[in-house]
């Protein structure tokens, strides 16, 4: 929690293990789903998450 994140989005998020094997069956089985995932999840790190990001907001904000 306190991530913006997405289900099937930027994570895949499971509750219980049989979930949880599910998934993982389901990546195994389809690399698109992978590297779309995997792209939008170090895009939203990125930009929500990175260092630099923060700073410059963080920055924008004190000047406002």
């Amino acid at each position: 929690e306190g991530i913006n994140c997405q289900h099937n989005k930027t994570i895949i998020i499971a509750d219980t293990a049989k979930e949880f094997a599910t998934a993982i069956e389901e990546l195994i089985k389809d690399q698109s789903k992978v590297d779309r995932i995997g792209k939008a999840a170090r895009k939203l790190v990125e930009e929500e998450y990175d260092n630099a990001n923060i700073i410059k907001k963080l920055l924008e904000f004190y000047k406002s």
